[in-house]
């Protein structure tokens, strides 16, 4: 049966950093993938500003061949606990919906305050008696934030070998280049390349992705 996945991503440039290399592998392997962007801009953007996002969608979706693209309205940098209510019930919707059986999703230790609440949200929307069909819930890590966590710390417990997805992984992120700088600016190219081979001498491969396990159920 085929596998229906769900990647959570704050703010577009998040799946790609996180998990962009696994997502590309799931891809390959069959999968269904569902990308769920949980922000957009706000008003201090032009129409090219949004227009030309919207664009970057389209062509990172069709990167990662993505079965469909689910893009929520929340402000990015104005969510807040108040919004964790309804965030809950859209999630629910769509897992409802679809059925994804895993997710991947933000790390709740992260330092940015839209990824945190999200994944509080995530979590909550796939208690097991709420969402019967996700059996796995990973976190990724996100640089500039996963690794700035002050309170819970991101650890390591499932490896997902990338090694023939890091260039591919590395060519996407070029799209995102207003998000990137040069080293050592941690979202930067040599950066991202840098943590895949560290997370790979970790679990014995050339370049990895690591995720954080919230839930597995076999």
């Amino acid at each position: 049966m085929k596998k229906i996945i769900f990647v959570i991503a704050p703010h577009p440039d998040d799946e790609v950093l996180g998990c962009g290399g696994t997502l590309l592998r799931l891809n390959n392997e069959g999968a269904e993938i569902h990308w769920v962007i949980v922000t957009k801009m706000g008003k201090e953007y032009s129409k090219t500003e949004k227009k030309n996002r919207q664009n970057l969608i389209k062509d990172i979706s069709k990167k990662f061949n993505f079965f469909k693209v689910h893009q929520l309205s929340y402000l990015s940098g104005e969510i807040s606990d108040k919004s964790m209510k309804n965030m809950i019930i859209n999630f629910s919707n769509l897992i409802r919906n679809f059925s994804p059986s895993i997710i991947f999703m933000p790390f709740y230790g992260d330092v940015h305050s839209d990824h945190r609440i999200i994944a509080n949200a995530v979590i909550s929307a796939s208690k097991p008696f709420r969402a019967k069909s996700v059996k796995t819930l990973l976190a990724y890590e996100v640089p500039s934030e996963t690794n700035f966590a002050y309170k819970d710390f991101f650890q390591p417990k499932i490896y997902y070998d990338i090694s023939n997805y890091i260039d591919e992984k590395i060519n996407i992120l070029k799209l995102y280049k207003i998000e990137l700088a040069q080293h050592p600016f941690p979202r930067s190219l040599e950066s991202s390349r840098n943590l895949a081979k560290i997370r790979g001498s970790e679990s014995n491969n050339l370049y990895a992705e690591a995720f954080h396990v919230i839930k597995m159920i076999f």
